[in-house]
């Protein structure tokens, strides 16, 4: 059985977000970059959702490697134009798209903020909230966002399928913002 991951932490509004994972397919084997199969469009994307708002279920930002709806994509209706390139690790700008060797690893890393165990990690990514985008509303405390990762495991010999990182995120308001 595939794993999903969930997550829950705290932030102060206007904070970045890095989230690891440790991220296991069928049979208990590790997933690794060359799971992930890019060929059908895109191997990873993200949405993010406040879950405060009017209309939880729709997306405030959605994200893919090339900037299109995957072709697998399950999510609520949405049209190619409501999608953007997901961003490489630190990567502030668009000009560095996102891979599946950008966000999951060949192999289990340790250290780099990991702290849950010593076996370790395959998945990272930092989100930036940004001032002028619609998921501005992290900026301001009192929000419960949610990021939902979904990655396409289906290459490597093994069909995982589905594997999906959910992270849920609290603001909390800074003294005197």
């Amino acid at each position: 059985m595939v794993k999903s991951v969930v997550v829950h932490d705290e932030i102060y509004e206007g904070a970045s977000v890095r989230t690891y994972a440790h991220l296991v397919g069928l049979n208990d084997v590790d997933i690794v970059e060359t799971d992930l199969n890019a060929t059908i469009g895109n191997a990873v994307w993200l949405q993010v959702y406040d879950i405060d708002s009017a209309t939880p279920d729709t997306p405030l930002a959605s994200y893919s490697e090339n900037g299109n709806k995957p072709a697998g994509y399950l999510g609520p209706t949405t049209s190619n134009d409501d999608w953007s390139a997901l961003l490489l690790l630190n990567d502030v700008d668009a000009s560095n798209p996102a891979s599946p060797a950008g966000v999951v690893f060949s192999s289990l890393q340790t250290g780099s903020g990991w702290d849950k165990d010593t076996t370790g990690f395959n998945f990272m990514h930092d989100y930036h909230f940004e001032d002028d985008s619609a998921t501005k509303v992290a900026l301001e405390g009192g929000h419960r966002i949610r990021l939902e990762y979904t990655l396409n495991a289906t290459a490597g010999g093994v069909n995982h399928g589905l594997i999906f990182v959910i992270v849920n995120l609290k603001t909390r308001s800074l003294q005197g913002a």
